[in-house]
C-alpha cells in the first residue's frame, strides 16, 4: 500500500471485512507487526471498504468505505 517514512518497511493490509488491521512489514527481517485497527464510528450499512491510505508520517491514515443504508415502512390497516 505505502512504504513506511524510513522506506524499510511497508504497511499491508492484514485480513478482510471490519474492523480491518494494517500492518507493517519489515522488509529487511520478513516480520510483521500491527500498526492500525481500523473501525467506521458508525459500521452500519458498510458493505466494503474501498481504500486506506497511511499518510507519509506513518502515525496517521485516511480511508473509505462503501455504505448502503436503506429505509422500511410499516403500514397498518390496509386492505
Amino acid at each position: 500500500m505505502r512504504f513506511g517514512p524510513d522506506g524499510k518497511w511497508l504497511y499491508v493490509v492484514a485480513g478482510t471485512g471490519l474492523p480491518f488491521r494494517i500492518d507493517c512489514l519489515d522488509l529487511s527481517r520478513g516480520r510483521r507487526e500491527p500498526a492500525f485497527l481500523v473501525q467506521p464510528p458508525d459500521p452500519a450499512g458498510i458493505v466494503a471498504r474501498a481504500s486506506f491510505m497511511p499518510l507519509p508520517d506513518g502515525r496517521s491514515y485516511a480511508y473509505t468505505y462503501f455504505r448502503l443504508l436503506s429505509d422500511l415502512y410499516v403500514a397498518d390497516g390496509l386492505r
